[in-house]
């Protein structure tokens, strides 16, 4: 897979650069995840749902910035429901809801108030 790197540190990562027409949408030049291994039998294996993910998400920005932002909510939201068990910080957030309010915080403020609404963080989730 020419998709999957193995960085000077021995960890691979799944990356797939951004079009240059989508970069304004996207907001990036390259999506980039740590596949956490050294092992690039199960480097293969990790990166194929997550490069499925980045190639939705540049799916979604050929669509323009809603879908998106759609895309990357469901995204989170999804990783939230899989993870809202493990520990939380000194400020009462996991993992999952900080990169969900960090993702949030990037949006234009319009957009943003489509998907915040003025409810707690659980309440937006029910939205999907």
């Amino acid at each position: 897979m020419t998709n999957i790197s193995k960085r000077s540190n021995g960890i691979y990562y799944a990356e797939v650069a951004v079009p240059v027409r989508l970069r304004s949408v996207v907001g990036k030049r390259k999506l980039i995840r740590s596949l956490k291994t050294r092992e690039r039998r199960t480097a293969v294996v990790e990166a194929a749902p997550i490069l499925k993910a980045f190639y939705a998400r540049l799916e979604a920005a050929e669509r323009g910035p809603d879908a998106y932002a759609d895309v990357l909510a469901r995204g989170f939201v999804e990783e939230y429901e899989t993870q809202h068990d493990e520990p939380r910080d000194e400020s009462g957030y996991t993992r999952a809801e900080r990169n969900l309010e960090g993702f949030l915080d990037t949006l234009p403020d319009d957009v943003q108030h489509r998907y915040r609404r003025g409810v707690p963080f659980l309440s937006f989730l029910s939205e999907f």
